[in-house]
């Protein structure tokens, strides 16, 4: 059990921990193609409104520095697109400097985490426009203990329908690898509780940890994943061919959890000013959806690659970050690597005998943008 306590509440939650996700494939930067266009349409929010805001602050504090948060920063490739953008809105052409603080679990990679912001930040680095510290920690927590010198900008990139704290209970249903749609024996009500708590807990302290008036650009995950959907059939296969046991199968699940409308906006009401606010902590800013297409299914619509580089894509990007905490899933499981593999050759197969439409990394956000009040 974890007890986990806000300075933003009166209360002490107790969560109970089973497991946590692990952190991205080392190989992430080289295959999350489909969040590279999530990374894009995120910063398109921060650009349109947080940084003339940020842009006003150099102006009027000549050589501050500006502090941004990145939640769930995995190996960086994404990060880094974020972060030099805001450099070149903000340091290129002043003595204004960015640090950033780059956040995931503990088990992230973040050897390769400094390699890429080394190399793909290293102009920045050296004209002393930037700087990055990381923060290997829960974001469902507090990150950091500070009074003063708080975020200008919190925002997180495709990480918040990861769960580190989870409920208790096992799958009902084997063939299930996404627990949320398992709707046997409350599994999926528990884990929609878990998510809202998850959820709150973020909003919560990312406000203590950013000044007033600052910002927060949050990227949601929305309910229609048809890539997990798959996913489990792949498990349903292995065990309908005696490749892996039920006991094995309730094992193998991703902690995630995507969300509805409703569940995004709990807790938001409408303010004296007709504005939405949460809590007399966060006031949205703005509100849009971000859907981004299948960049394999694209390619192969357009005679670009074939059927099968199109599959290998889908499960290549399925393998990255979804690998690592599958394989942790099976910790003391013998041969747990060769179950991996015939995992993922079954989903390969189901991939080949699908259509397009049925086989693809099309997923839909919402992007909140609030301000700290």
């Amino acid at each position: 059990h974890y007890f986990i306590q806000s300075n933003l509440r009166s209360e002490t939650m107790e969560l109970e921990v089973k497991d946590r996700s692990q952190p991205m494939a080392s190989d992430y930067n080289t295959k999350c193609g489909p969040q590279s266009k999530a990374a894009v349409d995120l910063y398109q929010s921060i650009r349109d409104f947080v940084v003339p805001e940020l842009v006003s602050k150099t102006e009027s504090q000549k050589g501050c520095t500006i502090r941004v948060m990145d939640n769930g920063c995995a190996t960086g490739g994404n990060s880094a697109f974020i972060l030099s953008q805001l450099v070149k809105e903000l340091a290129a052409d002043s003595g204004t400097q960015v640090k950033a603080y780059l956040n995931d679990i503990p088990e992230n990679e973040w050897g390769i985490l400094s390699s890429t912001m080394h190399s793909k930040m290293s102009s920045e680095i050296a004209q002393n426009h930037f700087s990055f510290e990381e923060l290997p920690k829960t974001m469902y927590g507090e990150l950091l203990s500070i009074e003063t010198d708080q975020m200008d900008l919190v925002y997180s990139s495709t990480a918040l329908h990861w769960q580190t704290v989870i409920p208790i209970l096992p799958l009902a249903n084997p063939a299930v690898i996404l627990p949320q749609y398992d709707s046997s024996g409350g599994i999926r009500d528990s884990w929609a509780a878990s998510a809202a708590r998850d959820w709150e807990l973020y909003l919560q302290e990312r406000g203590r940890e950013t000044a007033l008036g600052g910002f927060l650009a949050a990227m949601v995950l929305e309910r229609g994943n048809t890539l997990g959907v798959k996913m489990g059939e792949a498990k349903k296969k292995m065990l309908d061919n005696g490749q892996m046991s039920e006991d094995i199968a309730r094992k193998l699940y991703l902690p995630v959890c995507d969300r509805d409308h409703d569940a995004i906006m709990a807790g938001f009401q409408e303010g004296a000013n007709g504005v939405l606010v949460w809590k007399d902590i966060w006031e949205v800013v703005d509100i849009r959806n971000s859907k981004f297409e299948c960049p394999f299914t694209a390619d192969f619509l357009n005679n670009k690659i074939t059927k099968e580089q199109r599959v290998d894509g889908v499960v290549g990007f399925s393998k990255g970050f979804a690998g690592p905490t599958l394989l942790s899933r099976l910790s003391g499981v013998a041969l747990a690597e060769t179950i991996m593999e015939g995992y993922w050759a079954a989903l390969r197969e189901i991939g080949l005998k699908c259509s397009p439409d049925d086989f693809k990394t099309t997923y839909g956000y919402k992007i909140l943008v609030m301000k700290r009040i």
